[in-house]
């Protein structure tokens, strides 16, 4: 065989691996990238606790963070969700019996929220339930595909931190008649 023939051969050889390699790293790329632009695409459906509006009342927030609808979303709590206001004697149901908790949600859509009324802490301290949860949640994606993630929710953070009560209608109402009794007296004082 001719050297001509040979490199000829070897160039070949030589292209056709590069070419192999190239189309690899293109559809790794284009995987990766595919791959990235679902993530930032999806939805993503979260649970948390939070004291927005008193430090003893903690709510149970429902959450889509993601830019897309999320369809048939649904949560499964281990050990079972349980709150002191289950025991019927407020008049309400068990929240694991609520709707949006037993059957799920069946259009979320993004930045949308749900917030109840979860528990009160001293009472949910004397009960000694848990502090506690796992939940499993599940969920479709606007091209039907399914989510499922494992989210640890937990009150121990809420117990330990220092509440700052935050101030109402009513104790700003409270101050601005202190300060109006205030300029009273210095406007008494003025005028003698």
């Amino acid at each position: 065989m001719p050297w001509t023939e040979l490199w000829g051969t070897v160039a070949t050889i030589a292209t056709t691996v590069i070419l192999l390699v190239s189309a690899i790293v293109a559809i790794r790329t284009y995987g990766n990238a595919r791959e990235l632009r679902e993530e930032q695409t999806r939805p993503w459906v979260v649970l948390d606790f939070d004291t927005p509006v008193d430090p003893i009342l903690t709510d149970l927030s429902i959450r889509n963070i993601g830019p897309t609808v999320a369809r048939n979303a649904s949560f499964s709590f281990e050990p079972e969700l349980e709150s002191t206001f289950d025991s019927g004697k407020r008049g309400r149901l068990p929240m694991r019996e609520w709707t949006i908790i037993a059957s799920g949600i069946r259009t979320l859509p993004p930045n949308r929220e749900y917030r109840m009324l979860f528990d009160r802490g001293p009472d949910r301290f004397d009960a000694n339930l848990p502090n506690s949860y796992e939940v499993a949640i599940r969920y479709e994606g606007p091209t039907e595909r399914l989510y499922e993630e494992t989210q640890i929710l937990d009150l121990s953070p809420l117990i330990q931190m220092e509440a700052v009560k935050p101030k109402r209608l009513h104790d700003i109402g409270q101050e601005l008649e202190r300060i109006r009794k205030t300029l009273d007296k210095i406007g008494g004082h003025l005028r003698q």
